[in-house]
């Protein structure tokens, strides 16, 4: 403590203010700014670019926090300036009094705006040059045919139907990017397997490779396959080396061709330069081979482009495998859904799920993968949804787990963030340490919790220093601990039949490994065990949810949160309003959580931006703009006194009012000469509310008089009032063309739910040939 108070007024670098940085400095800030984002997201906002602003800014001292946040301010906008903008411009014309200073739209807050980067754009769209190219090498459908029918090596059964078509797709398809998507449970490994055995029996042994973006998920593909098969981020940091190596062994001969004989020091050149050709050898793809990436949703743009140009420029073929459905990739994501619906329903797929033991899951587990709500119906008709407080959810979970493992099944808590999870992984070890099962002392693991022997365990990073015989120790793998030392370091053993123990060093243990009971759906993204038992939130997202009800070949139970806090440490009991489970079930499956690629967030964008949503909420908002002094004029001449029309523009039901002013003035009535009547048919005495009260006499009158009097056309596609008599020229174009946008809109979803057949359109008939009918006809469709 006398040693940190003695730092104290001990820097003597200078406290720096927003004007002593230069454009230099804060342009090569906003540089780094930019390259961090976009390295972990496809599309990304300002307020992300702000966050690594000042993650940047972090070890430097300002006079005052005002400054600091001025250059943060600056650096974002900066990065923002060097970045490619996903949400298009105002395609309407916008009021002089919605532009900012910078031109830009106050219709469109700076927040929701999108931005990515050239170098992502470009990455995709090569990954989608590569997936239409059909110039890649192929296998005879005769060899595909042969090999389907049999069992397939080391196995005791062939590939099913779905699985013989989709290597048959793969082998024949001649491009040189492809995919197989398969659901959860659908046999993606024995599809893999064959698809290795055909290709190698025409283009030979050794031509399949195998990799995956981690290393636990590669040694599994490795096993499955019976090849090595490698990380992709090892593989393309080992085949980045290629222009060194090469380099090295072309020096190396070099200095051969200048020696004569066999003195001592060629010999060992050419030794040298045979192990150079070795290496090259083992780095390099060669044309006919065909690498395999598995759980391809989690791999990044930038490898997968990396990947596909490396194989590309030797001719080999690479294969995608994965699901869109499941969880993304953690860098800058998406590629995997993008390649699959530009493909669509031509992508190679698998149908038949395998996994689950009884049939109405495996119907069930696809309605959740595609976000049906009817899934929803079938899991809590056969018992497996508990909905409650998160402490009776986390009660009956733990319950439920532990009854499975005492009866020897393999079971897996899953957990919606890391903090319950340590509570969950807290709780089985106290209960175990309690049952003389593990011992109470023994190692400090990450997050400050302790694992003795007999307890199961997690390690978090690959280190291939730690070697059990021919594997290494890898981010994912779970082991038991046999022993614990005084100096924090701990041996291990591995778990699911894995022979030999490892060491793992005091260090790596305090900050790599962790309690292996529970864990979040990332970490249990590709296990299968017999069964599953999984937390849902408000905030969980339809991918985490699939991947979690997934799991468990028996059974998979959901226990879902109705009185989700998400800070339950300063939480009040009680205070929520529970949900309904299944209304909180409909709302994760509507929440989306995999990453979009950029050209799919530019399609996005794009239609939004003339999507009735919007359409109508910039003409909602320039409406009451444009008619704001009329009305208010109106309510002046109306009868109120002054206090009471002070009253009613302070109330919430003031704008909705103004709003029913414009309704009623667009069905034909006469609102200037009634609304006064309306004020003085009868006293505001004993009224809270004169805004509310004026509001319900308004809609009142309005239905009371449109059902007497022909609907007017002043309604845009029949649903939303015109604003009528407006005055301002540049207010009236900007709502005039939106008002134009949305009813091209309509008419064009009325057109396409004809062409298409939709159910609905039948009930109105067939389309009149009569050219009044024709037009009620056509208007009637575009209300719908």
């Amino acid at each position: 403590m006398a040693w940190v108070s003695g730092l104290k007024d001990r820097n003597d670098l200078p406290l720096l203010r927003a004007g002593d940085l230069s454009e230099e400095m804060l342009a090569d800030a906003a540089e780094v700014a930019l390259t961090s984002v976009a390295e972990r997201r496809a599309t990304f906002a300002r307020t992300n670019l702000l966050d690594d602003a000042h993650r940047v800014l972090h070890g430097v001292r300002f006079a005052t926090p005002d400054e600091r946040v001025t250059v943060a301010e600056r650096i974002a906008d900066l990065a923002a300036a060097r970045s490619l903008t996903v949400t298009p411009a105002g395609v309407h014309h916008t009021p002089a009094r919605y532009l900012r200073a910078d031109g830009s739209s106050r219709l469109r807050p700076p927040s929701r705006v999108l931005y990515t980067t050239g170098a992502l754009l470009d990455a995709e769209a090569r990954l989608l040059d590569a997936g239409r190219r059909l110039d890649a090498p192929t296998v005879p459908v005769a060899t595909v045919a042969a090999i389907a029918e049999a069992d397939l090596p080391g196995r005791d059964h062939p590939l099913s139907v779905d699985q013989a078509l989709a290597v048959e797709k793969l082998a024949t398809s001649g491009r040189h990017l492809d995919l197989l998507v398969g659901p959860a449970g659908t046999g993606k490994s024995t599809t893999m397997a064959g698809l290795r055995a055909v290709w190698e029996a025409a283009h030979g042994p050794g031509s399949v490779i195998g990799l995956a973006p981690s290393a636990a998920a590669a040694e599994v593909l490795g096993t499955e396959l019976g090849i090595p098969a490698e990380n992709t981020a090892k593989w393309l940091t080992e085949w980045r080396r290629l222009p060194e190596l090469v380099e090295r062994r072309e020096r190396l001969a070099r200095r051969l061709h200048t020696r004569v004989g066999l003195q001592p020091a060629t010999a060992g050149v050419r030794t040298q330069v045979a192990a150079l050709d070795e290496a090259i050898a083992a780095r390099s793809l060669r044309a006919g081979q065909l690498v395999i990436v598995d759980e391809a949703s989690l791999a990044g743009t930038f490898a997968l482009d990396e990947l596909t140009s490396a194989a590309g420029a030797a001719g080999a073929k690479v294969v995608l495998v994965g699901d869109w459905a499941q969880l993304s990739a953690v860098d800058a994501g998406g590629a995997f859904g993008l390649l699959a619906r530009d493909r669509g329903d031509l992508a190679p797929q698998l149908s038949d799920v395998r996994r689950f033991h009884t049939v109405w899951e495996k119907a069930a587990s696809v309605e959740l993968r595609l976000g049906r709500p009817s899934a929803v119906d079938a899991y809590q008709a056969h018992g497996r949804v508990l909905g409650g407080a998160r402490a009776e959810m986390l009660d009956a979970l733990y319950t439920a787990w532990k009854a499975d493992i005492t009866a020897g099944r393999s079971s897996l808590m899953i957990a919606p963030d890391s903090a319950t999870a340590a509570e969950l992984n807290h709780r089985a070890r106290a209960e175990r340490v309690a049952a003389g099962a593990v011992t109470e002392t023994g190692a400090t693991l990450s997050g400050g919790q302790t694992a003795g022997v007999g307890d199961e365990v997690v390690t978090r990073q690959n280190n291939r220093l730690l070697a059990t015989g021919s594997r290494w120790v890898k981010n994912g793998d779970r082991w038991t601990v046999t022993a614990t030392n005084a100096d924090g370091s701990m041996a291990v053993r591995r778990l699911g039949g894995g022979h030999g123990e490892v060491v793992l060093p005091a260090d790596y243990t305090a900050h790599q490994v962790e309690l292996a009971y529970a864990s979040t759906a990332h970490r249990a993204q590709g296990r299968t065990v017999d069964t599953a038992h999984a937390v849902v939130t408000a905030t969980t997202t339809r991918e985490v949810l699939y991947v979690s009800a997934t799991r468990g070949r028996e059974s998979n139970r959901l226990y879902v949160d109705t009185c989700y806090d998400p800070d339950p440490a300063t939480g009040h009991d009680g205070a929520l309003e529970p949900q309904d489970v299944r209304e909180v079930l409909a709302a994760v499956l509507a929440n989306e959580g995999a990453e979009v690629s950029a050209h799919e967030a530019i399609d996005r964008a794009a239609h939004d931006a003339g999507s009735w949503v919007t359409l109508h909420a910039e003409y909602q908002t320039l409406a009451a703009a444009a008619q704001a002094d009329r009305w208010e004029a109106l309510l002046d001449r109306s009868g109120l006194n002054p206090d009471q029309l002070d009253d009613l523009r302070r109330s919430d039901a003031h704008g909705p009012l103004l709003a029913a002013f414009r309704d009623a003035e667009a069905r034909g009535l006469d609102v200037d000469t009634t609304a006064p009547k309306l004020v003085q048919t009868r006293s505001f005495a004993g009224s809270d509310d004169v805004a509310s009260v004026l509001h319900g006499r308004v809609d009142r009158w309005t239905a009371s008089a449109g059902s007497r009097r022909r609907t007017s056309d002043n309604l845009i596609a029949g649903l939303f009032p015109r604003a009528l008599g407006i005055t301002d020229p540049d207010m009236a174009r900007a709502l005039a063309e939106r008002d134009q946008a949305m009813q091209q809109r309509a008419r064009a979803l009325a057109e396409e739910a004809v062409a298409s057949d939709a159910t609905w359109t039948r009930q109105l008939g067939p389309r009149p040939s009569e050219p009044g009918g024709r037009n009620h006809w056509i208007r009637s469709a575009c209300t719908i």
